[in-house]
């Protein structure tokens, strides 16, 4: 079965190694979409949070029981 890539236009060809460069590169892309994704969605929770007083993790650090 063949894996159609749509930047190559066709289908992977392992044994061509300008195809294994472009999947490689491909993935690092991926890797640092998922990274940049994480970051946003973190800071999408986090900021607002923080600047309505409120705590994610728990109790606040003053109060010894939750």
């Amino acid at each position: 079965m063949a894996l159609w890539v749509p930047k190559l236009g066709g289908a992977l060809d392992p044994a061509l190694v300008g195809h294994e460069e472009l999947m490689i590169l491909l993935g690092i892309l991926s890797k640092r979409e998922i990274a940049r994704t994480r970051i946003r969605v973190r800071d999408a929770v986090t900021v607002p949070a923080r600047d309505q007083g409120r705590y994610l993790n728990g109790c606040p650090a003053m109060v010894r029981r939750c």
